[in-house]
């Protein structure tokens, strides 16, 4: 008689082996998808910081253009070739600062005929615009190299645009915070530069473009040396004007003040016009010809002498001469690789940065540097002006109450728009510089 067999029992056998064989699969099924989550992971962190470095870039290259008042020309010669040469060296550091998988950003090689960065400022000077594209290769990777071969890498692309409305009908208007309380007429003191209809302008009324746009060394308004006094003590009707080849009058303006504003350690104590030059007044002036600045009047100039020390005070708090001469220095020689232009900011031993940087340090920031407005330059008989235009402007010095010796960085036109919305952007420059594109 034959013997029983448990076919149970060796089904149970044949069972544990199936077992084994679909654990060890199901463990590399979920081993593969965490090796592929981690590497997904590893080139989304790495994609988003290699388009942190690009955006980085771009706006440190747009910035080099507004730095070097290229925007305040026409031409694509002295201003454009500097601003280049500086923009070049601004995305080197910003690549070199961001970093990707733990490496410095690189710049991905030019794709002929485009260059990388590349800079379009012979279409639009007054709107240079500035493309980076940047990459990183040989990403480290896990179980994704097991199912292809080469280099893993990320690349992103960024343009940035410097904005100066100067001329356009097409483009709104800007808004520039940080403006200090000082006007000035439409009238340029230089009389070798083109006049408008009663004299040498910075904007002309018709265009409402720059009338003499470039350096100084050729023709231009950038880099103008002016000897800014107040005017109008007495209150209306007031004629501010430009007073000699290198000097220009001001009007004190009475800005909307804010409940609180950012300022240095010597700022803030004093009376309204005097915390608006001392203090950042973060409310925006709209740049369109319907824009109403209210001026002096009575109550800030009842004592003209208390009034001009408030300019005195407040510029010397601002550009951190207090204590001493410790305040920002313009150079004006020119950096390696320049000629001449542009200038460039050395950091002086009261800068608020110290110990972080040294003095003496060449810096694309300073509160030297500094926006005012630029009236429609008509006799003013109303505490009311139409703006028509920013100048900024870099403080070499306070010469005593109600006076200052300042170089033109950059002016701006409003642009025949006065819509609303105006654009908001670059810090406290009247240029702002803003991503127009991922």
């Amino acid at each position: 008689m034959m013997p029983k067999t448990n076919r149970h029992s060796d089904w149970e056998k044949r069972q544990q082996g199936v077992t084994l064989l679909l654990v060890a699969i199901i463990m590399f099924v979920v081993l593969a998808m965490a090796a592929l989550a981690i590497d997904v992971s590893t080139l989304y962190v790495a994609h988003s910081e290699a388009q942190r470095a690009a955006d980085a870039a771009a706006i440190a290259a747009a910035r080099a253009f507004v730095f070097a008042g290229a925007t305040s020309d026409v031409a694509t010669g002295t201003l454009q070739s500097a601003a280049v040469t500086l923009a070049n060296q601004q995305i080197a550091a910003a690549l070199q600062a961001n970093k990707i998988a733990g490496q410095a950003a690189q710049l991905a090689p030019a794709t002929a005929p485009a260059t990388n960065p590349n800079f379009d400022y012979a279409t639009k000077p007054r709107n240079p615009q500035i493309t980076v594209k940047v990459q990183q290769t040989g990403l480290p990777t896990f179980f994704a190299r097991i199912w292809r071969s080469g280099i893993i890498s990320v690349s992103a692309t960024a343009t940035a645009e410097a904005f100066n409305p100067s001329g356009s009908s097409a483009n709104p208007p800007v808004s520039a915070k940080c403006v200090k309380p000082f006007i000035v007429p439409n009238q340029d003191p230089d009389p070798a530069h083109a006049a408008c209809t009663a004299g040498p302008c910075f904007i002309d009324p018709t265009t409402n473009d720059i009338k003499n746009p470039g350096a100084y060394s050729a023709g231009g308004v950038v880099g103008e040396q002016i000897t800014f006094d107040e005017a109008c003590d007495s209150g209306f009707p007031c004629t501010p004007t430009a007073t000699g080849p290198n000097n220009l009058e001001f009007v004190p303006a009475i800005l909307t003040t804010p409940a609180s504003m950012p300022c240095p350690s010597c700022g803030g104590g004093g009376a309204d016009f005097e915390n608006n030059i001392a203090c950042c007044n973060p409310t925006g002036m709209a740049c369109n010809s319907a824009t109403q600045v209210a001026l002096g009047g009575t109550a800030p100039t009842a004592d003209a002498t208390n009034h001009k020390n408030e300019v005195k005070n407040g510029l010397r708090c601002l550009i951190h001469r207090q204590p001493g001469s410790g305040q920002d220095v313009l150079d004006t020689s020119s950096l390696p690789g320049f000629t001449g232009l542009p200038y460039h900011v050395q950091a002086g031993s009261n800068n608020a940065l110290i110990p972080k940087i040294n003095s003496g340090d060449v810096v694309m920031t300073s509160d030297s540097i500094i926006t005012l407005l630029i009236y429609d330059g008509a006799s003013i008989t109303s505490p009311a002006v139409n703006i028509i235009g920013y100048m900024q402007v870099f403080v070499q010095q306070e010469n005593g109450p109600g006076s200052f010796n300042g170089v033109i960085l950059n002016i701006a036109g409003c642009g025949n728009t006065a819509g609303t919305n105006p654009i908001v952007g670059g810090g406290i420059s009247p240029i702002p510089v803003r991503l127009i594109h991922q």
